[in-house]
């Protein structure tokens, strides 16, 4: 356990670079520091993730002549995602161990995170990566591969390309299929959801809304699908664990006031309007600059009106997903959303110019940070977890090999 707690709590306190002016000329360097160490970290691990067994499998049995026929349980069971079995099969050509395709892929994936922290919060990146790190799961697996290309997706939907937007999904939908939930996404999400809105659809899904009625409509949208989507839905939702996913009170009510409070910065804070004013008044502001501050003001406001709705789109799927049964299912979703949290608060911490309240916001983020991390990362893991995460096995020790099912 303890190399899990060393690593992030070293990360934690490297993020304050961002926060003092003398040490704020590190804070890219150790953007890339942390991305050298996770690569290393996370890529040089015996086991990664839940399914890890099937991955390996994959990568040791696929070939060129299976990328479109690799069945993931055995012979005519569950077809693998095209896609990801190109880039087994590409990189066991061009560097024949696994290890290579861990580290190459936990490469790309920390170094687009690194990318659009930068692009979207220049002001505080390191803080933003820091936070993206704690969001996202410890070792990724097929699903973050493709959460890559939806990053790419969900930019250029933000910048208004959607054609180029619907071709980034398609790509990830190749690495995993649930990424076809991006379409309906990338194109609904830059619509502006007022706060009001927001209240009356939640009372709503309490009232009128029940598991029977969700699971028709997931029923519904798989028959829509193509193929292997519509058949992997089926099979996910017929075997998938009917527990509900715990979501206490607590967890509701700070989820809501987070909501709200990006709401109210996207619809407050940014006033063009007064911004115009400032200028008039302020003769003195030279032209290139405040064209500079406009075009990333109207930036943050894109940015933080998309991912507010991702972030009430992954509050609904965490409901959703507490009603039980098959519906439980729906809690994979939001491995696609985390992300959302991340840039939406270092936005807002980025846009208030009160010292007062931007010191208040870094203690949030402090406190928040940590209680996150040890809550449901380290401390209080499930048991299927802890079997996998504990303890950390290299690839340079002898560790026995157990496949969970034979194919």
């Amino acid at each position: 356990m303890w190399i899990y707690i060393v690593i992030y709590m070293l990360l934690f306190i490297t993020s304050f670079c961002d926060v003092y002016p003398k040490l704020k000329r590190y804070n890219i360097f150790f953007i890339y520091f942390w991305v050298v160490i996770f690569t290393l970290f996370r890529g040089l691990r015996w086991g990664t993730g839940t399914d890890w067994s099937q991955y390996y499998a994959c990568f040791e049995k696929s070939d060129w002549s299976n990328i479109f026929s690799y069945y993931r349980y055995g012979l005519y069971t569950e077809l693998m995602e095209s896609g990801y079995v190109f880039l087994n099969v590409l990189i066991k050509s061009l560097f024949k161990h696994y290890t290579s395709f861990l580290l190459l892929t936990n490469l790309a994936v920390l170094l687009n995170y690194a990318h659009f922290c930068r692009t979207y919060v220049p002001k505080y990146p390191l803080m933003t990566f820091v936070l993206v790190l704690f969001f996202t799961p410890i070792f990724p697996v097929r699903q973050d591969i493709a959460i890559i290309f939806l990053l790419w997706a969900c930019y250029f939907s933000i910048n208004k390309k959607i054609i180029l937007s619907l071709f980034f999904v398609f790509i990830a939908s190749t690495i995993h299929d649930m990424s076809v939930i991006f379409f309906p996404v990338c194109l609904l999400f830059n619509l502006q959801i007022s706060i009001t809105t927001i209240f009356v659809l939640g009372i709503v899904f309490v009232l009128f809304v029940n598991d029977a009625f969700l699971f028709s409509i997931l029923q519904f949208l798989g028959g829509l699908s193509l193929g292997s989507v519509s058949e992997m839905s089926s099979m996910y939702f017929e075997n998938v664990n009917n527990e509900p996913v715990k979501v206490s009170l607590f967890r509701k009510v700070y989820t809501i006031i987070f909501l709200v409070m990006f709401k109210y910065y996207y619809e407050k804070k940014i006033d063009f309007p007064k911004l115009l004013k400032e200028k008039r008044e302020n003769a003195s502001l030279e032209f290139k600059y405040w064209v500079r501050y406009i075009r990333r003001s109207m930036m943050y406001r894109r940015v933080l009106n998309f991912y507010t709705n991702g972030y009430l789109c992954l509050f609904m799927i965490l409901l959703i997903a507490a009603v039980g049964g098959p519906l439980s299912g729906c809690a994979r979703l939001m491995n696609f959303f985390w992300v959302s949290f991340p840039f939406c608060y270092m936005i807002v911490y980025s846009m208030e110019r009160n010292i007062t309240i931007q010191r208040r916001l870094l203690v949030i983020y402090v406190v928040y940070s940590l209680y996150y991390f040890f809550k449901f990362d380290i401390f209080e893991i499930d048991a299927l977890y802890r079997q996998i995460y504990f303890p950390y096995y290299s690839v340079f020790e002898e560790v026995p090999y157990q496949r969970i099912v034979p194919w």
